[in-house]
């Protein structure tokens, strides 16, 4: 501040950022700097040996402990994950050109390394969504496409890898969609979330199925309002389900 003539000190400007990750300084013509360090710091009460990077206190226990890369021959996308007894069963989807093109159910063991790999024939346009797991097997769920119309799919398969059932819903008929999401629901089976189409109000409708544990059909429920709808994912919140 100019006073008298002469130019004063102002107020004093403390380059503290309350970060133990940075180096604090003060430049009299740039002002404050804050540069990252690589110190050792506390991420929390029940680690040792954390140490700072980027500017933040790092945990030693964040650490990548493997990595399997699914490659297919198009582009490929991991839909869901469910754990095993030793590992992970893992499902993709595939699309080539913008268009789904199928997709894998993958058995993989605790260490990332895959044990096998299924590719069911979904016809052009189909996928797979959705995973959840019962005794040990996997049951998956997406669409299966044939003449140029795509239908609800559903599929079991054991922890080796062999197809146990599957059904392609409404096959043929004019009731085309597509299951995107399941869960298990305790004392009653699963419930599958996806979108079919209405032929009384020419549109897609959001739909809830619910199957037992031997995947026998039970009922369903529509949801839909004026326009096209779909449901695309699911979930357990106590006794409750939600949907979206």
């Amino acid at each position: 501040v100019c006073t008298g003539g002469s130019c004063k000190n102002g107020k004093v400007v403390a380059c503290e950022d309350g970060n133990s990750c940075t180096d604090d300084s003060c430049d009299p013509k740039l002002g404050c700097s804050f540069v990252g360090n690589t110190l050792a710091c506390d991420a929390g009460v029940c680690t040792t040996g954390d140490g700072c990077k980027d500017s933040v206190c790092v945990s030693s226990q964040q650490k990548v402990v493997w990595e399997a890369v699914v490659a297919g021959s198009k582009n490929t996308t991991v839909r869901g994950i469910a754990p095993t007894s030793n590992g992970f069963f893992a499902v993709a989807s595939y699309d080539s050109a913008g268009q789904s093109s199928g997709g894998a159910l993958l058995r993989v063991d605790s260490q990332g390394k895959m044990l096998w790999k299924v590719e069911p024939a979904l016809g052009p346009g189909g996928s797979i969504a959705g995973l959840a797991t019962i005794g040990g097997d996997a049951v998956v769920c997406g669409s299966n496409c044939t003449s140029g119309k795509c239908y609800r799919w559903l599929a079991r398969y054991s922890a080796a890898g062999t197809a146990l059932w599957q059904d392609t819903h409404n096959a043929g008929t004019q009731y085309v969609g597509r299951e995107n999401a399941i869960v298990a629901v305790p004392g009653l089976g699963f419930a599958l979330a996806g979108w079919q189409y209405s032929s009384s109000s020419t549109q897609n409708d959001g739909h809830v199925m619910f199957l037992d544990n031997n995947l026998a059909y039970k009922y369903q429920t529509v949801l839909g309002g004026a326009g096209d709808d779909a449901l695309t994912s699911i979930a357990m919140a106590g006794s409750d389900l939600v949907v979206g």
